[in-house]
């Protein structure tokens, strides 16, 4: 139905993104380990969770599907699992993935000896339904997700491990990624939690 220009285009990256190593195809999300350029697209709807990912240049293919809420869990480990086994998959020490439409932790993450100031990132930050609070304690940076309705998500401490690109040190959540994203200014503007992103509050 497609010509095999078309398929190509598909998995030819149109855009790098923000704050990561993955690019985006047209339908595809685009990713490297080591050698292996991957193209994949997961999803999540009402406790179902997978993933199809496609490795063109090495004739391989995986689906996995799952019926759990943390089905990602499992997804994420047979995924690098299959990967590493079979074509030999590395990823590199504090390699950015970016959300594909399923939840990951970070692969291979050693936080900065250094940290930034925390200043710039503090303040709360909106979605429609819920917003995003940064603030310190004496852990450091905490990430606070809050509905409209006044429930409060769980306390994330993260730490940073590259220019806006944290990672969450403890609790249920650790390992996965959170992304402050700047504005033309410099200025830290969005925040990024679970691939969803909030605007800074004035």
């Amino acid at each position: 139905m497609l010509k095999r220009e078309s398929l190509e285009l598909m998995r030819t990256p149109q855009t790098r993104k923000q704050s990561t190593d993955d690019d985006m195809g047209i339908g595809w999300h685009l990713r490297r380990m080591g050698n292996l350029r991957t193209a994949s697209h997961g999803g999540t709807l009402a406790g179902h969770i997978l993933l199809l990912e496609i490795v063109p240049e090495r004739d391989f293919a995986i689906s996995i599907l799952t019926n759990s809420n943390v089905g990602w869990r499992l997804i994420q480990d047979v995924e690098r699992e299959a990967l590493k086994s079979y074509l030999g998959a590395t990823y590199a020490k504090n390699q950015g993935i970016a959300h594909r439409g399923l939840v990951e932790t970070l692969p291979n993450i050693e936080p900065l000896a250094q940290q930034p100031n925390p200043a710039p990132y503090v303040g709360t930050y909106a979605r429609p339904t819920n917003t995003v609070v940064v603030r310190t304690d004496e852990k450091g940076l905490i990430v606070q997700e809050k509905q409209n309705s006044g429930r409060l998500g769980m306390e994330m401490p993260i730490a940073f491990f590259g220019p806006d690109r944290a990672v969450v040190t403890d609790g249920t959540e650790r390992g996965q990624s959170i992304e402050f994203v700047r504005d033309a200014s410099g200025g830290v503007k969005w925040v990024r939690v679970v691939g969803r992103v909030a605007v800074r509050s004035p």
